[in-house]
Formats: structure tokens, sequence, C-alpha cells
């Protein structure tokens, strides 16, 4: 096969196609997330790590405040820089960076079900994970299969512990999902829902939301990643329905539960295509042509 062909722009539709397409989602999901942290740090409260600084440490509140700052920049630009210049590293330092900031969330408290803080939050910090799976080097792991596997499960896991947690919260009536359902059907229908219709329906999201979790374990089926992508984006939109426009950095932070399952649902999409591939292997997935285009657009030392 000439160069010309080999580096000719792949279908959306190829495997190629689908494996660069649920990169992408995955980087620009992050980089929402992370344009969501820095607009919340800017604009209202502080994080959870400098709570714990102040209370813990005795760190000044003048610190404190330039500190989380700076580091909300550093990690928009780290954000910014996996767009044109994608590193395992930076993948994995942005995750460390968000679990630290959920495991502080947990150490400080004073919230509803804040001791479940790690668990709710875990696609928040798993997705660049599953990115650092999907960009790491073809010299560390040279076939496409295994990352995107990895990748995928990753996100599958990662859905499942946000899905079954949230849905143990809301059996547990949490307050602030409450206030969601009350504040969303008076803002937009013009309706006040009482406290008790709003406890049964939590009752019933709550079954749904620890079934889907159950199921993206077992299968990866088409309506079941579309309504987890659809619920996703309802719950994230709650924050604004029911709180206000100036609530939007909590719908930009919960952008890895809307994209997760789309991301899932296009690396599944590559390993059906690469699998039922005439004379397909996993070896040769990893030194077709189409492979190498894609190789050389993840690692930039090639």
């Amino acid at each position: 096969m000439s160069t010309d062909t080999a580096a000719k722009p792949a279908s959306p539709l190829s495997p190629q196609g689908w494996y660069i397409t649920a990169d992408w989602m995955l980087r620009i999901a992050l980089l929402v997330y992370l344009a969501g942290l820095a607009a919340a740090i800017f604009t209202r409260a502080g994080t959870s790590i400098g709570a714990v600084a102040l209370m813990e440490w005795g760190t000044p509140h003048s610190t404190i405040f330039l500190v989380e700052r700076i580091a909300a920049g550093v990690l928009l630009l780290a954000g910014i820089s996996l767009l044109v210049w994608p590193l395992t590293a930076v993948a994995l330092f942005i995750g460390t960076a968000v679990f630290a900031e959920a495991y502080a969330r947990y150490r400080f408290g004073g919230e509803h079900f804040v001791e479940w803080s790690v668990a709710a939050h875990a696609l928040r910090y798993l997705l660049p994970l599953a990115l650092a799976a999907l960009i790491i080097s073809p010299r560390i792991v040279p076939n496409l299969r295994w990352k995107t596997h990895a990748s995928m499960w990753i996100l599958r896991i990662g859905l499942a512990i946000v899905f079954a947690t949230h849905g143990l919260e809301a059996l547990r009536q949490h307050p602030g999902f409450i206030d969601l359902l009350i504040g969303t059907t008076g803002n937009i229908l013009g309706m006040r829902m009482t406290e008790s219709t709003a406890v049964l329906l939590l009752r019933i999201i709550g079954v749904v939301d620890l079934i889907v979790a159950f199921l993206i374990l077992v299968g990866r089926w088409r309506p079941l990643l579309a309504w987890l992508c659809f619920w996703a984006t309802i719950t994230a939109a709650s924050r604004m329905t029911a709180l206000g426009f100036m609530s939007y950095p909590e719908l930009l932070q919960r952008s890895s539960h809307i994209v997760a399952p789309l991301a899932v649902w296009a690396l599944g999409r590559y390993q059906e295509l690469t699998a039922t591939a005439p004379g397909h292997t996993p070896t040769q997935a990893a030194h077709s042509p189409a492979a190498t285009h894609i190789e050389s657009t993840m690692d930039p030392a090639r």
C-alpha cells in the first residue's frame, strides 16, 4: 500500500474512525470538566483540598486562595495540551488531582452522604485513566485492541460505580436530590412538587439506577448506553434548571457522565469491527496501516 493511501483520512464508520472518535470524546469531556472546575474555583467556593488545608493544616486563607487558582489554571492548561499533544503522563496527572479532590471532600465532610464522595465522583478521575489507556505509547502497549478493551472497561466500571452510588443515595432520600426534583418542576413546569412525591420518584430512580449499574457490567447494549447518556444529561442539567444559570460549573463537571456511555459505544464498535474483519488477529490489528496511522497521532515521538 502506498504512503498516500495509508495516510488517507479514515472513514468515521471504519475501525480507525471509531477509535479516533472515542479518543476525542474523552479528551474533550476531560477539558470540559476542567473548565467547569476552574469556573467553580474562580467564581464561587474553593476546593475541598483547600478546606482540608485550612481546617487541618492551618494554612492561611490567602495562600489557599492563590494556590487553588494557580492549580486550576495548570489543570486547565494540561487539559488543553491533551488536544494537541496527548501524553499519558498528563492524563494520569489530571486523574490523580481529581481523585485527590474527591478524597479531600470525603475527609472534610459536612455534607449529606459525603462518605460516598470517592465513589460518587469515580467517573471524574477514571475518565482520565481511560484516556491514558487509549493514548499510551505503542512502544509500551502495541496492540490497539488491548488499549480499547482496557479503556472501555475502565469506563464501564466507572459508570457502574457512579450509578450504583447515586441509586443508593436516591433510595436513602438524598436531600439534595429532593431539592433538584422540586426546584426543576417548579422552574420548568411552573408547579410545586410535594416532598412525598419527590421521595416516591427518588425510590423509583434509585431502583432504576441500581439496575442499569448492574447491566452495564453485563453488556453494552445500545438502548442501555442511550439511557445512561440521556439520564446523565438530565441529571447534570437539573443543577441549572433547579438552581439557576450560575450553577453551570456543576453541569460542566458532569461531562464525564454524559460522554462515557458514548465513548463505550465507540470503543465497542471498534472492537466489533476489528474482531469480525477477514483474517483479523490481534497482532495484525497492531501493525495494520490503519493502526500505524492512529498510533502516529497518539505518539508525538513517532
